[in-house]
């Protein structure tokens, strides 16, 4: 333990390194706690967004449970999931072609200990999604007149629950789990955790200050039993504050199971190989498909920079949508939106070759065919757009409850785009010379 608190002393005053003498003790002291007061911000507005609504819910029972403790429930289960999502992604990327990690296994220092390590700061970077948490549970029992004590020790308890979890889906899905895609689940979860914060300042508020709708609220008996169950493990603080102290017992005896398991498994991880691992992959898949994935992601990357190509994959949807809710219908403007999405397909088509002639003839000198140069162009829209047109057929095969054979459209449109892509090449190497490139909405106006 000796050795861990000093690794942990020097790692989280790493950062300020650069800092002079003068600043050096207030840089470690900022760097260390800047993460936490960061998330501790949106903690706070937590008390005033819950507390309120849990007041007013408690007494509203719903399938033999009042409406606030299904609601601290669902809250805790939404935020434990996203917890899982945002905190084993970045615990496996901490790991992955990591320096710092390959020399603290020079230094007579145990795995678990660098495990741990590193699982602190990575929970530090993560923890907006603790808080989140932390925070609900004990507003929940102060609004309720439940014990504000046992709520606190039963919420760590929790956590410490949920970070084994991590740590043990962590070692596993490691293994195949590269750093790429660890980092983009990763970055999808928090930006999921801040949206979630920001549904919640604008919804709760309804609840809190505004009249309970029970004919609505009645309709959520049926998942009422889902959320507040004994198999949800992130509910079982609260089933605790409602006197079942076999929960506490169960959160004690398994969070000191996993942990044990977890820091087992840690001293048995190969730690070197599986920081190299991921790096040997990656390169291996890189030189094997180096060319072929760079152009989709070239092509990829010049349409989302086209102000006017980000435009025209937005309007037809937003169009549809418009058109679909205000006049209750959806033939009509999922018709207008397949033809309008059709044109510019045509239109970014003959954009992204374009842009290759001005880079001609450059790519005559990769080790690629004329195939593989051209087909980019064509796969990438059409398979943007049919994307988008299937969010429309979905969007309203919900809203008009539609069949599902309203799917089978979705054939047609892909056929259509990839026709209107490829007239798009076709027009677009008959007038290379009299297009200007410098408004992709009259590429094609020349044709």
């Amino acid at each position: 333990m000796k050795k861990f608190l000093i690794l942990l002393k020097y790692g989280l005053s790493g950062s300020s390194a650069a800092h002079t003498d003068s600043r050096r003790k207030r840089g470690k002291v900022s760097a260390a706690l800047m993460p936490i007061i960061a998330s501790t911000a949106f903690g706070i507005p937590m008390i005033l967004l819950f507390g309120r609504s849990f007041y007013l819910l408690k007494d509203v029972q719903i399938a033999g449970t009042d409406l606030a403790t299904f609601l601290v429930s669902m809250w805790s289960t939404v935020v434990g999931v996203l917890f899982l999502g945002a905190f084993v992604p970045s615990f496996v990327t901490s790991f992955l072609r990591n320096e710092e990690v390959l020399m603290l296994l020079t230094l007579p220092v145990k795995k678990s200990a660098i495990v741990l390590y590193q699982m602190i700061l990575t929970l530090m970077m993560q923890s907006i999604t603790v808080v989140m948490y932390l925070f609900t549970i004990p507003t929940y029992a102060v609004a309720t007149g439940k014990n504000f004590l046992l709520s606190i020790i039963s919420a760590l308890l929790a956590v410490l629950l949920v970070l084994c979890i991590s740590l043990i889906l962590s070692i596993f899905l490691g293994k195949w789990m590269n750093r790429s895609l660890a980092r983009r689940i990763s970055m999808i979860v928090y930006i999921i955790a801040i949206v979630l914060f920001l549904a919640a300042s604008q919804l709760l508020p309804r609840y809190a200050f505004e009249e309970v709708n029970l004919g609505s609220i009645e309709k959520l008996t049926e998942v009422v039993s889902l959320f507040t169950g004994a198999w949800n493990v992130f509910s079982w603080p609260v089933m605790v504050l409602q006197g079942e102290y076999l929960y506490l017992v169960l959160l004690i005896m398994v969070s000191a199971l996993l942990w044990v398991v977890s820091m087992q498994l840690a001293n048995n991880l190969d730690l070197g190989t599986f920081s190299e691992k991921t790096s040997t992959t990656e390169a291996q898949k890189i030189r094997k498909n180096l060319f072929l994935k760079g152009f989709y992601m070239k092509d990829a990357r010049i349409l989302l920079r086209i102000d006017q190509a980000v435009f025209m994959f937005i309007y037809p949807i937003a169009f549809a949508f418009i058109l679909g809710f205000s006049t209750k219908s959806f033939l009509m403007p999922v018709f207008l939106c397949l033809l309008i999405s059709t044109f510019y397909v045509s239109i970014l088509s003959a954009t992204l070759l374009k842009q290759e002639f001005l880079a001609w003839p450059v790519p005559l000198n990769f080790p690629v065919t004329s195939l593989q140069l051209i087909l980019p162009k064509i796969i990438v829209p059409t398979t943007l757009f049919s994307c988008a047109f299937l969010a429309v057929l979905l969007a309203f095969k919900i809203a008009f409850n539609l069949p599902f054979r309203i799917f089978w459209m979705i054939p047609v449109a892909f056929s259509l785009y990839s026709a209107a892509a490829m007239l798009g090449l076709k027009l677009m190497i008959k007038e290379r010379n009299r297009v200007d490139l410098s408004n992709p909405s009259k590429v094609m106006s020349t044709a």
